[in-house]
């Protein structure tokens, strides 16, 4: 039976051997960020926010994993960190590659998700999304000035591009200043990698909408936004509220 040893050892030798390594063999640096929804209050919309990192390594993954409440009117945030860990191989001393191993955080105190939705009276999003709730088929446009959803001739939603690149803000903002400043293969921080990652509003695409009902509101939408520059670049993935256009008279 091989015993696996300390996870920052193996850290160090992982990167220690690929430092050794022609400079091809280093990766880039892949930082990817999700969102998607978990809940709905009569005050708050909760995501779940998530970042994976190689930190620069072709062996190793960081995730770092947060709750966010979202005031429906202000647009406030509120988080609670769900989960921070770093899976890794880890290394025999002779060299020999053993097998992946994961360590959380020191410290790290749970937090129960739902026990956060019961304190803000919230519904779960099973409880509230409606998969398949209308007959017609919702037409997505994008263009400069907005992303468009429309039923039909008359039910029209939309997201304006500065309504996007606002939420684009606040993801990479939030990440940037939450996520823990662990060692990495460069001489760049990781706040500072997530700090320069750059993804310009003009790289998103809206990908689904994602119809809901909330017993204070009535019925809401969302779009999933997915923004990148290529591959290798990095992803972010976040939802964006959709509003209701007057139809004109």
């Amino acid at each position: 039976m091989i015993k696996v040893r300390s996870l920052i050892p193996a850290f160090a030798l992982a990167s220690a051997m690929i430092t050794a390594a022609p400079a091809h063999a280093t990766p880039p640096d892949v930082i990817d960020i999700h969102e998607w929804p978990f809940g709905v209050s009569n005050t708050h919309l909760f995501v779940v926010r998530t970042s994976n990192d190689n930190l620069g390594l072709y062996e190793s993954l960081r995730v770092e994993t947060f709750l966010v409440a979202i005031d429906l009117k202000s647009g406030a945030e509120k988080m609670w960190v769900l989960d921070r860990l770093l899976q890794v191989r880890d290394y025999a001393d002779d060299g020999e590659p053993l097998e992946y191993v994961t360590k959380r955080d020191e410290g790290l105190e749970p937090i129960n998700p739902y026990a956060v939705l019961t304190e803000y009276g919230a519904v779960p999003w099973d409880g509230v999304s409606r998969i398949g709730s209308t007959w017609l088929e919702p037409q997505i446009a994008q263009d400069e000035a907005s992303i468009t959803v429309t039923y039909g001739e008359d039910t029209t939603f939309r997201a304006t591009a500065e309504e996007l690149a606002n939420k684009l803000e606040r993801v990479h903002t939030f990440m940037t200043e939450n996520v823990a400043d662990h060692p990495r293969m460069s001489t760049i921080s990781t706040r500072g990698m997530f700090a320069d990652r750059g993804i310009p509003v003009t790289a998103c695409s809206p990908q689904e909408v994602l119809d809901f009902w909330s017993m204070g509101h009535g019925p809401g939408k969302l779009v999933r936004v997915v923004c990148t520059m290529g591959e290798d670049e990095g992803v972010t993935s976040m939802v964006v509220r959709l509003e209701a256009v007057e139809a004109a008279p």
